[in-house]
């Protein structure tokens, strides 16, 4: 069912954009080719496919979906109309990517105020400067509610968070905001005080990628920051918005140099809720400050793929163990961990590890999928110049068993009271 409702809001969110989408058109059996052509890759290269949904229900997907094909289609509305059976993937790594250059040769103007959705509350944010604490109301006399859903249905996957996080990356998030005449009417809350302004686009053409990517974990205006900082005299919150290696990276080693040299802190937090994930390279690098074995991803994970690609099996099988830290540099107080339904990929394994090997207690809610993630995948490009990048692999944990829910707490809360519970905790045993 849920399904058949974000298919039909995302058909009626691209609608807006497809008739004035006036390029080239595409016949509907081009279209059906292509859907034919992709649904045969998702089953038989995706190797995760049928663990969300039967091959019933894929059948079924796409019929209904031929069935409501109009005589011709543009790219853009070939695009619409992909993603909900592509969407059943359920895998924020499998992406379609939109139709942008065409698209902008029919609306050339662009609101450069840098948007994006937040992964907290779901909501449109401006990270320009004027913008960055407010809250926006509309743009051209368009709701933030009824721009966030029209930006979150061009991303191909069927969680709000996945398809939050793909939005983000896939610059779809410019889409709504780009118009022929380039004029746009913000009206937001700044200080308590409702205001209006006006800003004029810029040509799309005109600005580089390095301008438009819209991946807010990425630019540190967009989201937390990595950061560390003490949340009670002997307890250290370590904030992880998502698993960048660069920016992670010097924040996770000052942290632990830090905690090398003050023993007095006996208690670290991880907080790893709303992290989409990232590098996994990243949680070794956490994991050699907390535990006291040599490890290795595989250690973890195993690695299998549905075309048999043994080169990758193999790559993963000649990883070395990775070697803790040395003893004064380690960290050997209690570890918490914080997790919710936003927290996935990467951060699901790292969960997972802390949980398996007793590194540490996890708290908060489920994780938002499986105890599994997909990394490696292949490019392959649909009739109109629709590229689609789709995972052939899938790492998951030991004993070649998939376990079909996320990491369970330890202690379940409610997300937003995840913290205060830790430092409920940790209180409780230091005044016994």
């Amino acid at each position: 069912m849920r399904n058949k409702i974000f298919a039909f809001a995302l058909l009626a969110a691209v609608s807006f954009s497809a008739e004035s989408f006036g390029q080239q058109y595409y016949l509907k059996e081009t279209v059906v080719k292509n859907i034919d052509r992709l649904t045969y890759r998702m089953s038989w290269e995706h190797p995760s496919l049928f663990l969300y949904h039967s091959k019933q229900e894929l059948d079924d997907a796409v019929r209904k979906l031929k069935a409501e094909l109009p005589d011709s289609l543009t790219v853009y509305g070939m695009y619409g109309y992909l993603l909900p059976v592509f969407g059943m993937l359920n895998d924020m790594h499998s992406v379609i990517m939109p139709p942008v250059e065409a698209y902008y040769e029919v609306n050339p103007y662009m609101l450069a105020a840098s948007p994006y959705i937040d992964r907290k509350d779901f909501t449109l944010k401006l990270a320009a400067p004027d913008f960055r604490d407010a809250e926006i109301l509309s743009i051209n006399g368009c709701s933030n509610k009824e721009i966030t859903e029209r930006l979150m249905s061009f991303a191909s996957a069927e969680t709000r968070l996945g398809r939050a996080v793909l939005a983000n990356k896939l610059m779809a998030v410019w889409f709504p905001l780009v118009d022929s005449t380039g004029t746009y009417v913000i009206e937001y809350i700044a200080s308590g005080e409702k205001k209006k302004t006006v800003l004029k686009g810029v040509r799309a053409k005109d600005l580089t990628t390095s301008q438009t990517k819209t991946d807010q974990s990425d630019v540190v205006a967009y989201g937390p920051a990595f950061t560390f900082c003490h949340v009670a005299p002997s307890t250290v919150l370590l904030k992880m918005p998502s698993f960048d290696v660069v920016k992670a990276t010097p924040v996770i080693d000052s942290m632990f140099s830090y905690l090398s040299v003050n023993r007095n802190v006996s208690n670290l937090v991880i907080d790893l809720r709303n992290n989409p994930g990232g590098y996994a390279g990243v949680m070794n690098r956490l994991l050699r400050y907390l535990s006291s074995e040599p490890f290795k991803y595989g250690d973890l994970a195993e690695v299998k793929n549905k075309e048999k690609n043994y080169k990758v099996s193999l790559w993963f099988n000649r990883l070395k163990k990775v070697k803790p830290e040395p003893y004064e540099r380690r960290f050997h107080g209690d570890t918490y961990v914080l997790v919710d339904n936003n927290s996935g990929s990467s951060s699901v394994l790292l969960a997972y590890a802390v949980q398996k090997y007793g590194i540490g207690t996890i708290v908060g809610e489920e994780t938002a999928n499986a105890i599994f993630t997909h990394t490696i995948g292949s490019w392959f490009t649909l009739d109109g110049g629709l590229k689609v990048y789709m995972s052939t692999v899938v790492v998951y944990q030991p004993h070649k068993k998939r376990i079909m829910h996320g990491v369970i707490p330890d202690i379940e809360v409610p997300s937003a009271q995840a913290l205060d519970k830790v430092l409920e905790i940790i209180g409780t045993f230091e005044t016994r």
